[in-house]
């Protein structure tokens, strides 16, 4: 084992890389400077069609370069960023709070529904993160005001844009971990093997939950030809049968109908899906290198055909899929299925990923702190590299460290949970 100490949350800092190629970076706090000034002016006006004249003819005159409102009675929403744009674009940094609690407090806070905050994707609970969030039509200064209020959650950086940031709205994550303890001796050599050959792109624990049922199951669930699911689900608390995904998708297998599915919400149920797609895919990549190794057969890169599904692959792989769909009891019409009723679709995904721009230093490890490099026998590691969008850093720590980096091993290891 080439690395004995425990990773707390405070080693693994994550930093989103935007579409442009730039590491997010919480640099300020301070409000942008104003470019739409507002003043209200009084004048009465008593009829509808004379509010709507004089709105009309601030625009034709002003060349729709000034927005109007009126407020009195009937009270309009005035927007006074209309130039710039509807969304608040901003920096998200938290420390070892999940994305979407983190989301659910901001909410909160504001007084609005969590999904008017919109991210590019999940960060790791038990790491310090910064990404790009974006909500809708709340001024900067509002978001700003709760940095007095949160605990381990930051915003900045606020701008206000056309476009709101999505689902997927990344080229990749750039990380910065220290790892405790390291064996100088062997530590270099693997460092440039990582470098030079990358490693295994699994999906990591986080895709797989860590419930009682894990994400997984579920989705297997989904599957008709599953037996004994009904009587895996009744495990599910009681309280718990009306109100959670588990509990809904026992209530559809038990109606025995396809069309129960639509009592839960297709996010969810997808999430669930996914997650069964990626253990299928975990088991295949398993198989395959412990069957043919890492060298490339004929028929390995193939390009889909469809802007649905991937083509299976001809070569000797083909084998491979055919053992685990026998397995899973599963065949090529079930995903035909899952694609129809709940537009789960296939794709591509690397087997190796190499990471980018891989630096690291040693520190002499000073209890908690850490230091400058000294002769001592154990040192602390500090790695940084870059992984594209859907690649784990557990994973490649795993090839680095030859450790399980999952959650529960982790809390094994640490001296709190």
């Amino acid at each position: 084992m080439l690395l004995l100490g425990p990773i707390r949350f405070q080693d693994f800092i994550v930093r989103e890389i935007d579409p442009c190629g730039n590491v997010v970076t919480l640099t300020t706090m301070e409000a942008p400077e104003a470019q739409v000034q507002t003043r209200w002016l009084k004048y009465c006006v008593v009829t509808s069609k004379k509010i709507a004249k004089m709105h009309k003819c601030i625009r034709e005159f002003f060349e729709s370069k000034l927005d109007s409102s009126t407020r009195g009675d009937r009270k309009r929403k005035f927007w006074p960023h209309q130039q710039q744009g509807d969304y608040c674009n901003f920096v998200l940094y938290k420390e070892n709070k999940d994305t979407q609690v983190a989301i659910a407090l901001i909410a909160k806070k504001l007084n609005i529904k969590p999904a008017n905050i919109s991210v590019a994707g999940n960060k790791d609970r038990r790491a310090i993160t910064s990404q790009l969030a974006s909500v809708y039509r709340i001024e900067a200064s509002q978001l700003l005001s709760l940095n007095r209020y949160l605990r381990s959650i930051k915003v900045g950086n606020c701008s206000y844009k056309k476009n709101s940031i999505f689902l997927g709205n990344l080229s990749g994550n750039r990380f910065s971990i220290v790892l405790r303890y390291a064996d100088v001796s062997t530590v270099t050599s693997c460092l440039e093997r990582l470098d030079r050959l990358g490693f295994i792109n699994y999906y990591g624990a986080q895709r797989f939950g860590t419930t009682n049922i894990p994400t997984y199951k579920v989705g297997r669930y989904a599957n008709p030809n599953i037996k004994n699911a009904t009587a895996a689900l009744e495990k599910v608390s009681r309280h718990l049968r009306h109100t959670s995904v588990e509990g809904m998708l026992l209530a559809a297998l038990k109606k025995g109908s396809k069309n129960n599915y639509a009592m839960i919400p297709r996010n969810m149920l997808n999430l669930y899906l996914h997650s069964y797609q990626s253990l299928l895919w975990n088991r295949l990549v398993s198989r395959r290198i412990q069957r043919f190794g890492i060298r490339p057969l004929p028929g390995d890169l193939i390009q889909s055909n469809s802007r649905l599904y991937a083509k299976l692959p001809e070569n000797e792989c083909a084998r491979l899929y055919e053992e685990i769909f026998k397995e899973e009891s599963l065949d090529p019409t079930t995903f035909a299925d899952l694609r129809d009723q709940f537009h789960v679709r296939g794709g591509l995904r690397k087997v190796f990923v190499r990471p980018a721009d891989l630096k690291y230093r040693f520190a002499m490890l000073e209890g908690r702190e850490l230091a400058e490099p000294s002769g001592e026998k154990f040192l602390a590691l500090i790695v940084e590299f870059s992984l594209p969008a859907g690649c784990y850093a557990t994973m490649a720590l795993r090839e680095l460290c030859r450790i399980d980096m999952s959650k529960k091993a982790q809390s094994k290891r640490n001296d709190y949970s």
